[in-house]
């Protein structure tokens, strides 16, 4: 018998794999039964006043959540870990999600958090798998809310159409002041529910270097605001609530916003097309200083620049270079509300011009806008046509008659205003400004109507569908928007479906047996007492080895892993046997 008593078999490197897979188990939890599961459901609300925490009055200036935590740290914290970056100047440096390319991340002053435990999510959330609902119930309008989430961390709201959203990459230029309230000082008021009702005054701070990565903009007067923002409608109701925040100027104030660094990107030429988007609620009676004022500045590039000023001449002629008031005749565009002292256009319409320096472009409007509420507006240069659209409906439009002419330019120097002519507030307006967009190309009638839908529920004038985030690693959900109906996120019948991640790694170890090793049993009572040969009487063909189980040693000879097979299996000496050992963890 050709046979040896083998123990040892080495296995090569290459006989050895480990390949890992994602293995997934959905869950379903409402909100009935989430306690029972130990989910976590809090609210949170942004508070600039601090109170310490020895206070008597921490309850009443604190708001609670189910679980007795605050709801101030709760806002607080998901800020601090998930979406506050050290400067509006960096990239985002926070827990999760660190690409803005791709992750839509903003908080805004209230937010609802669901948090799964642990052993519900495993490694992660599986991404796009997360399927939020609830009914919403604010001012009696009840309706339902699904929300689902991308692979990027988004949760977006499946009833906002995102077919007619203008380009990203046309946009030059935008102010939102949604993320402000992150700047107030304390003891200027509590946000809040007093807040939503717009009966909290917050003025803004005057300081310079203040804006996103490519914009500064400066804010001066004690009376310039931020107030509640553009008012979103309920189509089947007279309903109306205000969402997100604006800018608000008071009459009679001096009060402006001065953009800086954005000179290059917003001075257009005389072929150049471009479009200006923006509300605007402005009350009928503008502030006027003198009869001369025939319309309010609403937008204007034509007022303010950097000029050189010299100092000590008789010494060391030093020349620093400070803003002036400049007032230019030639610009690119500026935008007003015609006042009462116009000799020939109605009180309360829109004038959109531009000049060469010589003689200006009128595109003047026919709809009257200092009505109550708010209205949506865009001035835009389609090719050699002004245009002027109020609510979506083509109001004006006239020649631009500098288009192609080489010999005249419309280009300056100027800071961008809003709100006022310049630092002196000459032809400052009265009312609130809201979603200021600059796009450098002209704008499509149903991406115009996309910018100037406020529906309660389908509303896209925040030209966005992402309504919270999904942080996969964490197991957090967080709902947070500037349209109201989101406001109430989580407080009454919702429902979450998600599935969980975890990583299975499936081994395999490949153990090869010749044919003329291991055929002979490995049983002690075979051999002769005291010797490794087996007695006679068992060495015939009919005492043939079989096997049972395969044990996987280390360098060491330590048992590490033992396979049994479901049945024995007998050794051949005829041919070469390979057994497959797989295992799963």
């Amino acid at each position: 018998m050709a046979s040896r008593a083998v123990v040892f078999r080495p296995v090569h490197a290459d006989d050895v794999s480990c390949t890992p897979f994602e293995a997934n188990t959905t869950f379903k939890i409402n909100q009935s039964d989430y306690l029972e599961n130990n989910y976590i459901m809090r609210h949170g609300i942004h508070n600039n006043q601090t109170t310490p925490i020895s206070a008597s009055n921490l309850s009443a200036d604190n708001a609670k959540n189910a679980d007795g935590t605050f709801q101030t740290p709760t806002w607080k914290s998901i800020d601090h870990m998930f979406y506050r970056p050290e400067t509006k100047h960096q990239p985002m440096n926070t827990f999760e999600h660190y690409n803005p390319r791709y992750t839509r991340k903003n908080l805004f002053y209230s937010c609802s958090l669901l948090v799964v435990p642990y052993v519900k999510h495993g490694e992660n959330i599986k991404r796009t798998s997360v399927k939020l609902g609830w009914t919403g119930s604010y001012m009696g309008l009840n309706n339902l809310v699904d929300v689902y989430d991308d692979k990027y961390g988004n949760l977006h709201d499946k009833l906002i159409d995102s077919s007619s959203f203008v380009a990203k990459h046309k946009l030059i230029g935008y102010w939102g002041f949604n993320d402000e309230f992150r700047n107030f000082e304390l003891n200027y008021g509590t946000l809040g529910k007093t807040f939503a009702q717009g009966k909290t005054h917050l003025p803004i701070r005057c300081e310079n270097g203040y804006g996103d990565t490519n914009e500064n903009f400066r804010t001066f007067g004690w009376y310039t605001d931020h107030r509640p923002g553009v008012e979103t409608t309920f189509s089947s109701t007279n309903n109306v609530t205000s969402s997100g925040l604006c800018l608000e100027f008071h009459s009679g104030s001096k009060s402006y916003v001065q953009v800086n660094d954005l000179n290059k990107k917003v001075n257009f030429n005389n072929d150049e097309e471009f479009a200006i988007s923006f509300w605007c609620r402005l009350p009928h009676q503008q502030s006027m200083s003198s009869s001369k004022e025939t319309s309010n500045a609403i937008i204007t590039k034509r007022g303010v620049e950097r000029a050189p000023t010299r100092y000590n001449r008789t010494t060391n002629r030093k020349v620093v270079w400070k803003d002036q008031n400049v007032t230019r005749n030639r610009y690119p565009y500026d935008i007003s509300v015609v006042n009462k002292h116009h000799p020939t256009l109605t009180a309360g319409t829109i004038l959109f011009r531009r000049s060469d320096g010589s003689t200006p472009i009128n595109c003047a409007g026919d709809t009257i806008i200092t009505s109550s509420g708010w209205h949506h507006v865009v001035c835009q240069k389609s090719a050699s046509v002004m245009q002027l659209y109020v609510d979506g409906v083509l109001d004006r439009e006239n020649t631009d008659r500098f288009h192609g002419d080489n010999n005249t330019g419309v280009m300056n120097p100027s800071y961008l205003m809003f709100g006022a002519l310049n630092t002196n507030c000459s032809q400052q307006m009265s009312g609130s400004l809201d979603e200021i967009r600059f796009y450098n190309h002209r704008l499509s009638s149903s991406e115009i109507l996309s910018l100037g839908n406020r529906d309660y529920n389908t509303g896209s004038l925040y030209q966005t569908t992402v309504v919270g985030n999904v942080f996969y690693r964490t197991g957090q959900i967080v709902v947070s928007s500037p349209m109201p109906k989101h406001w109430y996120a989580l407080q009454s019948n919702w429902n979450l479906e998600y599935k969980s991640s975890r990583t299975i790694y499936e081994n395999e170890v490949l153990c090869k047996v010749p044919s003329g090793e291991c055929n002979v049993s490995m049983n002690p009572t075979l051999r002769k007492p005291k010797s490794s040969l087996i007695q006679p009487q068992f060495t015939g063909s009919g005492f043939k080895p079989y096997i049972t189980s395969v044990g996987l040693y280390n360098d060491n000879a330590q048992l590490l892993a033992v396979a049994k097979v479901a049945r024995p299996i007998q050794k051949r000496e005829d041919i070469d046997m390979n057994f497959l050992i797989r295992w799963d963890y």
